[in-house]
């Protein structure tokens, strides 16, 4: 069954033109991994340091798979100097299904 992961990414104001940059880049790479199914970027209007990746995945073992990829942990390496916090993950499903 289909799942969404909502990863939550708050930025340091001197990093946010960088966060753009390596948000599409980790966004590109997860798009050719196997289960991955579409995925967006949506900004907070009142926050635009703040923003949430939506990704839906085949499955949460895909998604699991994806995140212990080391060229994924390399690009969240970069990412996480721009960061204010840890990325904040979490998974969800439509509702009425199991």
């Amino acid at each position: 069954m289909a799942i969404k992961v909502l990863i939550t990414r708050r930025f340091k104001d001197a990093y946010i033109h960088e966060a753009h940059y390596h948000n599409a880049e980790i966004r590109a790479l997860a798009t050719v991994q196997p289960g991955y199914v579409s995925g967006k970027t949506i900004i907070n209007i009142d926050n635009p340091n703040e923003m949430i990746i939506v990704s839906t995945w085949e499955s949460r073992k895909d998604w699991d798979n994806w995140y212990k990829k080391e060229v994924r942990q390399d690009y969240y390496k970069k990412l996480r100097l721009a960061l204010e916090a840890a990325e904040e993950i979490s998974f969800f499903q439509s509702a009425g299904r199991k």
